[in-house]
């Protein structure tokens, strides 16, 4: 419960409660003193006012926000639960096949393929999709996602701590800062041999 400790905040997307469908894990950097009592439930709810809703509306309304849950690197036991949520994607019209979903790449200082990360967005509505591609709209509203986790989650305020979003690497066991983020162009393929839907 330190400045400088990182923790590993997991978004689960599900079509009905209990169900866990798609799954987004980010990883951040405590940057200031706590706002809320403990680490996780400050960057929950740094993560729900900053990022949620632009990050609702890149997903269908068939699938919808289930439950945070916080761990601290490097062992990732689980420290916080906000569960019974059920915060709707807010894109309307049928949904996009499951596992195909939208990018968000990101960039450390690291310039080899350890210093590189993709985040796959849970699906979209087919209205996303032109000639096989994200739309300009989606890709444009996917930088907004990708500016919302670096640049609004680091920086505090009266109501939350400033959050640093990193790539945890497995291998070395270290958390690298993210420099850049961005959308992709091309649509990203899930292949999950256990999805639920």
């Amino acid at each position: 419960m330190a400045i400088g400790d990182v923790y590993r905040l997991t978004v689960v997307w599900s079509n009905a409660p209990g169900l866990p469908t798609a799954v987004n894990q980010f990883h951040y950097e405590q940057l200031d003193t706590l706002v809320l009592d403990t680490p996780g439930e400050d960057l929950v709810e740094a993560f729900r006012t900053k990022v949620e809703a632009a990050y609702a509306s890149l997903v269908t309304n068939s699938l919808a926000l289930r439950r945070y849950t916080v761990a601290k690197a490097p062992l990732f036991l689980t420290e916080y639960i906000l569960e019974g949520l059920a915060v709707g994607g807010t894109a309307t019209g049928d949904a996009m096949p499951p596992q195909t979903t939208g990018i968000i790449e990101t960039r450390t200082g690291d310039f080899t393929r350890r210093g590189r990360g993709r985040v796959f967005i849970p699906p979209g509505a087919e209205s996303f999709n032109s000639l096989g591609k994200p739309t300009a709209a989606y890709r444009s509203s996917l930088g907004d996602v990708a500016a919302n986790l670096l640049d609004d989650m680091g920086t505090g305020d009266l109501l939350v701590a400033g959050w640093g979003w990193n790539l945890w690497s497995r291998a070395d066991q270290v958390a690298k800062p993210i420099l850049t983020a961005f959308g992709g162009a091309f649509w990203g393929t899930q292949r999950d041999r256990n999805r639920l839907y």
